[in-house]
């Protein structure tokens, strides 16, 4: 069975429309910064200033004052773009404050994108049961899973429709879990080692 894809016996009700999973903030101190030739752009988290959003020139006292503005800030990771050599004076002053600093290729992002959205055609598509509990449309066969799908929480909550209706409603009873379950091949494991390798060869 996929890794990816966690059985987990079904409750009888009580949690349908409940969040089954949270995002999480990675860094809660970082910054974004979006350079130009005579204007920067710079975004801090709502909550560390009124005007989280803030407009600076390119000259060097204006560097140092977005600089003091992300101390006062309690900011302690940025991230830019690299964009043509703008991003130099501003790269230095930062580190010489002591932040770490990303830097960001526009280009690299824009491919990223394009392969996340090919990828997504490749996704079967969702059949809605009830509530979060989804059924793909591939393949086209009978005994297809049912899965819960929340963000990236994917969870098997039967090994095919009757038996998700025996365990979520207890209509019937229920049947004993089967030595193998129907994988579903765009959550594969071999398909996601599959896109690790390219990933490690480019």
């Amino acid at each position: 069975m996929d890794s990816h894809l966690r059985p987990r016996p079904c409750s009888t009700g009580g949690d349908h429309g409940k969040a089954e999973a949270q995002s999480s903030v990675l860094e809660p101190d970082a910054a974004g910064i979006d350079i130009g030739a005579e204007e920067i752009y710079v975004a801090v988290p709502p909550d560390r200033d009124e005007e989280s959003t803030r407009k600076f020139s390119t000259f060097t006292r204006d560097l140092n004052a977005l600089a003091e503005w992300l101390e006062r800030c309690r900011i302690r990771t940025v991230a830019m773009e690299s964009t043509g050599v703008y991003w130099i004076p501003l790269f230095q002053i930062l580190e010489k404050r002591r932040f770490t600093v990303y830097l960001v290729n526009a280009h690299y992002l824009e491919d990223a994108k394009a392969l996340v959205e090919e990828d997504v055609k490749k996704a079967p598509r969702l059949i809605p049961i009830y509530g979060y509990r989804m059924m793909p449309d591939r393949p086209h066969l009978t005994g297809n899973p049912v899965l819960s799908v929340y963000q990236t929480d994917i969870i098997y909550y039967g090994f095919d429709l009757d038996d998700y209706l025996r365990h979520e409603f207890g209509l019937f009873g229920r049947k004993p879990w089967p030595s193998e379950v129907r994988s579903i091949e765009f959550w594969g494991v071999d398909r996601w080692q599959e896109m690790r390798l390219k990933e490690d060869a480019e």
